[in-house]
């Protein structure tokens, strides 16, 4: 897991797994990026977290879609 001084891709709340929370803009799990595991490319940034399951959620702009990791 890497951090960065980008800003989050904005990710529709509606697209949001259930029982995700969004993170704040400019906070700290904003700038958490990960490696998408289906997709070579740029890091995807962290967008929410989802507490009941303890761990944080990615938006994969390459693949358009969301995974977890912990």
């Amino acid at each position: 897991m890497t951090t960065s001084m980008h800003t989050a891709s904005p990710v529709p709340t509606a697209a949001a797994p259930p029982g995700a929370v969004r993170v704040r803009p400019g906070g700290l799990l904003a700038s958490v990026r990960r490696a998408c595991p289906d997709h070579a490319g740029p890091e995807s940034a962290c967008v929410a977290r989802q507490p009941d399951k303890g761990c944080l959620v990615f938006w994969c702009d390459e693949g358009a879609h969301h995974f977890t990791a912990r």
